[in-house]
């Protein structure tokens, strides 16, 4: 059950943050081209953070786990 909150964790982050940023620019300009590239920007720039956060976290566990395996065979 922890992937599900963790999923819908992450989607209310993306959402919010990426809302954020649109109303933001949105506020400035009335132009849909600059607004559609800041949410673009946006998603992409969360997207690509929540993919290298979840690499790191998955790749530190790997090593915890092997370093016990280690010095269990040991």
């Amino acid at each position: 059950m922890n992937w599900l909150r963790a999923a819908v964790l992450g989607a209310n982050d993306g959402i919010v943050s990426v809302a954020g940023i649109v109303v933001g620019v949105a506020g400035a300009t009335s132009s849909r081209g600059p607004i559609f590239t800041a949410g673009l920007a946006g998603l992409v720039a969360g997207a690509v953070s929540m993919a290298l956060g979840e690499y790191v976290s998955v790749s530190s566990q790997r090593d915890s786990q092997t370093a016990l395996l280690a010095q269990e065979e040991r």
